[in-house]
Protein backbone atom coordinates (compact mmCIF):
# COMPACT_ATOMS: atom_id res chain seq x y z
CA UNK A 1 0.00 0.00 0.00
CA UNK A 2 2.81 2.13 1.25
CA UNK A 3 4.47 1.25 -2.59
CA UNK A 4 1.53 3.06 -4.39
CA UNK A 5 2.09 6.24 -2.47
CA UNK A 6 5.38 6.72 -3.90
CA UNK A 7 6.39 9.68 -5.60
CA UNK A 8 9.13 7.69 -7.67
CA UNK A 9 6.80 5.13 -8.82
CA UNK A 10 4.03 7.76 -9.57
CA UNK A 11 6.61 9.36 -11.77
CA UNK A 12 7.66 6.12 -13.06
CA UNK A 13 4.56 5.02 -14.21
CA UNK A 14 3.54 8.60 -15.55
CA UNK A 15 6.90 8.60 -17.63
CA UNK A 16 5.84 4.94 -19.13
CA UNK A 17 2.47 6.29 -19.99
CA UNK A 18 3.67 9.49 -21.82
CA UNK A 19 6.41 7.17 -23.52
CA UNK A 20 3.53 5.32 -25.36
CA UNK A 21 1.51 7.96 -25.41
CA UNK A 22 4.03 9.74 -27.88
CA UNK A 23 4.43 6.36 -29.61
CA UNK A 24 0.95 6.35 -30.65
CA UNK A 25 0.42 10.00 -31.77
CA UNK A 26 -2.14 10.59 -28.92
CA UNK A 27 -3.28 14.13 -28.66
CA UNK A 28 -2.83 16.24 -24.93
CA UNK A 29 -5.98 15.69 -24.03
CA UNK A 30 -5.65 12.03 -24.29
CA UNK A 31 -2.67 11.78 -21.77
CA UNK A 32 -3.26 11.63 -18.08
CA UNK A 33 -1.19 14.13 -16.63
CA UNK A 34 -1.76 12.97 -13.14
CA UNK A 35 -2.62 9.58 -11.64
CA UNK A 36 -3.74 8.21 -8.18
CA UNK A 37 -2.29 4.34 -7.89
CA UNK A 38 -4.87 2.17 -5.88
CA UNK A 39 -3.49 -1.04 -3.72
CA UNK A 40 -6.75 -2.36 -2.97
CA UNK A 41 -8.75 -4.06 -5.89
CA UNK A 42 -12.26 -3.18 -6.54
CA UNK A 43 -14.49 -6.04 -5.29
CA UNK A 44 -17.37 -6.95 -3.73
CA UNK A 45 -16.52 -7.61 0.03
CA UNK A 46 -15.44 -3.84 0.04
CA UNK A 47 -18.51 -2.85 -1.46
CA UNK A 48 -16.92 -1.47 -4.78
CA UNK A 49 -18.84 -4.18 -7.13
CA UNK A 50 -22.32 -6.00 -7.60
CA UNK A 51 -22.09 -10.00 -7.03
CA UNK A 52 -22.31 -9.61 -10.41
CA UNK A 53 -19.01 -7.73 -10.60
CA UNK A 54 -20.35 -4.59 -12.17
CA UNK A 55 -19.13 -1.35 -10.60
CA UNK A 56 -21.37 0.52 -8.26
CA UNK A 57 -20.60 4.39 -9.49
CA UNK A 58 -21.98 5.91 -6.34
CA UNK A 59 -19.62 3.93 -4.45
CA UNK A 60 -16.79 4.86 -6.04
CA UNK A 61 -17.62 8.62 -6.90
CA UNK A 62 -18.08 8.78 -2.82
CA UNK A 63 -14.65 6.70 -2.24
CA UNK A 64 -12.74 8.36 -4.76
CA UNK A 65 -14.32 11.91 -5.16
CA UNK A 66 -11.63 13.28 -2.84
CA UNK A 67 -8.89 11.86 -4.52
CA UNK A 68 -10.04 13.40 -7.98
CA UNK A 69 -10.65 16.96 -6.79
CA UNK A 70 -7.13 16.66 -5.05
CA UNK A 71 -5.52 15.28 -9.08
CA UNK A 72 -7.03 18.24 -10.49
CA UNK A 73 -5.59 20.69 -7.73
CA UNK A 74 -2.13 18.81 -8.53
CA UNK A 75 -2.85 19.42 -12.60
CA UNK A 76 -3.88 23.23 -11.81
CA UNK A 77 -0.66 23.81 -9.64
CA UNK A 78 1.55 22.55 -12.30
CA UNK A 79 0.30 24.52 -15.04
CA UNK A 80 -0.30 27.55 -12.75
CA UNK A 81 3.58 27.26 -12.11
CA UNK A 82 4.50 26.73 -15.93
CA UNK A 83 2.95 30.08 -16.85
Amino acid sequence: AELCQTAQLKQAINEGVTTVARKNALMGFEVPRAIHLESDLFSVENGLLTPTFKVKRKELRDKYEAIIAALYDEINQLTMSKL
